[in-house]
């Protein structure tokens, strides 16, 4: 029997005991209670049930970040899902592109989070349905004229992210034609 449970027990024993009219004997609950509280604890007998670790959500800005890895792991993939569609435009190059808008929106809203800025009904159907006109009006209603030098680095995130595509697309060819020969038609 572990001591959580011996405790819990030798607790309600003493209450049971002081709320029965017969045994209303205060000296004695006081006497029994502080038994309770000095009891030895060895080692031997200290059992207490497992506690919960809390663990904090992440901070605004590490959640941005993983969203800017996720962007370009992402990319990556689409590079590969492209290398074998054809060249044409096709309703599934929409569907391929909705989990980047979905991502860099999210980015978006963690960093309006991050700056205690709200961010309106107006501005996030820009961001999703117009992003290229919604996301530089939404960095210069938080940074001002910083603005300019985030979306340059944004700019530049894009062309990381289009070069990862392009060589993940090119090593997914290389990599069909070299070990798999006649996959790739074209």
């Amino acid at each position: 029997m572990t001591r959580y449970k011996r405790d819990h027990g030798l607790v309600t024993s003493i209450l049971l005991q002081t709320t029965r009219p017969q045994t209303w004997d205060l000296h004695g609950f006081f006497i029994r209670l502080g038994a309770l509280a000095t009891r030895s604890m060895d080692e031997t007998s200290v059992v207490s049930p497992p506690l919960k670790k809390f663990k904090p959500p992440p901070k605004p800005s590490e959640t941005k970040f993983r969203i800017i890895i996720a962007l370009i792991v992402y990319s990556a993939i689409l590079g590969s899902i492209l290398a074998f569609l054809p060249e044409e435009e096709t309703p599934l190059d929409t569907i391929v592109i909705i989990p980047l808008l979905v991502l860099a929106v999210a980015w978006c809203l963690f960093d309006a989070k991050q700056r205690d800025h709200r961010v309106g009904c107006l501005m996030k159907l820009l961001l999703i349905f117009v992003f290229a006109i919604g996301f530089p009006l939404y960095l210069y209603s938080t940074r001002g004229i910083e603005s300019f030098k985030t979306l340059g680095l944004s700019i530049g995130l894009v062309a990381i992210m289009f070069a990862c595509m392009i060589a993940a697309g090119l090593l997914t060819l290389f990599v069909c034609d070299t070990f798999f020969p006649g996959i790739i038609v074209g």
